[in-house]
Formats: structure tokens, sequence, C-alpha cells
């Protein structure tokens, strides 16, 4: 603590985690405070304290990134105030513990921003918690291997020597393009008639017959 050489550089403080942490250090400094610098100081970094206490039990949200902003403005107000405890200028240091309030048009401004980052990251989630669900119902919905009975697919219409696609005929209907189904040994076709059968086995597997073949 006695030697300032340029050499030795200023530690590194580490990053604040939790909001307990933060409220800790300036706990810590206020206890110093009580003891060693004019009553003016002690009672900036009280009010201070106050304030963190009060927004750890708000519904301010403690995300990482509002944690850096809360910070953030916290040296914010600490910087001029140590200049001010330097220049012992009293006054100026009494005046700061005006800040340390919810409605300090310098919070207010941090608590809107902190707000805003809370919403876009929770659209976030929810837009990439809906592409995962869109996914595994796409991939539950028709990429899902059905096993066919022998006794359906006999009943099953023909065209040709090609019988027609389940997934077609269904509510789920067929990937294939240009009237072709994605199997060449099927194909795709509105048949005359359907079998009770082949209805129920459509509508167990598949969700039902697709409307224009009902």
């Amino acid at each position: 603590m006695s030697n300032f050489s340029k050499k030795n550089t200023v530690p590194v403080p580490s990053e604040v985690t939790d909001f307990a942490t933060l409220a800790g250090a300036v706990d810590v400094l206020s206890n110093v405070t009580r003891q060693l610098y004019q009553p003016a100081v002690n009672e900036a970094l009280e009010a201070a304290s106050t304030f963190l206490a009060e927004l750890r039990v708000s519904e301010i949200p403690t995300s990482a990134a509002a944690l850096a902003e809360i910070t953030a403005w916290i040296d914010d107000r600490l910087e001029p105030f140590r200049v001010f405890i330097a220049d012992e200028s009293w006054a100026q240091v009494s005046a700061i513990k005006a800040h340390f309030s919810a409605s300090h048009e310098s919070f207010v401004r941090v608590h809107q921003l902190i707000l805003r980052q809370d919403i876009v990251s929770a659209l976030k989630a929810t837009k990439s918690g809906s592409s995962r669900n869109d996914r595994a119902s796409r991939g539950a919905g028709t990429d899902k291997r059905v096993f066919i009975p022998q006794e359906i697919r006999k009943a099953l219409p023909k065209q040709g020597n090609k019988q027609i696609c389940l997934r077609f005929l269904s509510a789920q209907g067929c990937r294939g393009k240009n009237g072709n189904c994605i199997i060449n040994s099927l194909c795709h076709f509105k048949p005359a008639t359907l079998s009770d059968a082949v209805r129920g086995f459509i509508a167990e597997n598949y969700g039902g017959l697709a409307t224009d073949m009902q």
C-alpha cells in the first residue's frame, strides 16, 4: 500500500455477479467511513446502502446486464463524490445522498434501460422457445414413421401400379411438390371412395382426413 510506482498496476475489481455482492461492497464503505470520515461522507454512503437494500427486495430485474447497469450508476455517483471529498466541498458531498433515490432522474433513466433490456431478453427467449417447439411439432407430425399393416395396404386405392400416399390423404399433407409424392412408389390423386378401415387408420395415425378428402 506504500509503493505507488507506475510499475504497480491497480487491481482489477471482480465482476459483480449478484446483488448481495454489490450491496456488501457499499456496506463496507459505509462502515469504514463511519469511523474515519466527516459525517457527510458516511451519511451519503448510508443513503446508498439503504437504497440498494430497498432495490434488493423490489421487483427490479437482477440479470447480469441489470447488475452491470446499477454498478455503473453507483460508480458514476461516487466518482464526483471522491472529488468533492478531496476538495473538502462538504456541501456537495452531502448533496450526493439525494441521488440515491428511485425518483432521481439519473436512476429513472437507468431503471428504464434495465426494463427495456429485460423485455428484449424475454422476447428473444420466447421466440427461441417457440422455434424449438415448432421444429419439434413438425418433426413429430411429418417425420414420424408409421407402420402400415398389410390389410390397410391392400385396401388403399391405386393409380396404375402405385398406391396412394396416406399422408396426401391426411390433414398433415405430403411434402412432395408439383403433385408428386416424395416416395417414388406412391402417388397423389383424389380417390372416389375410401374404406372405413383406411379412414380409421388415417384418423388414428395422421390426424384425420384432409378437408378436401372428406
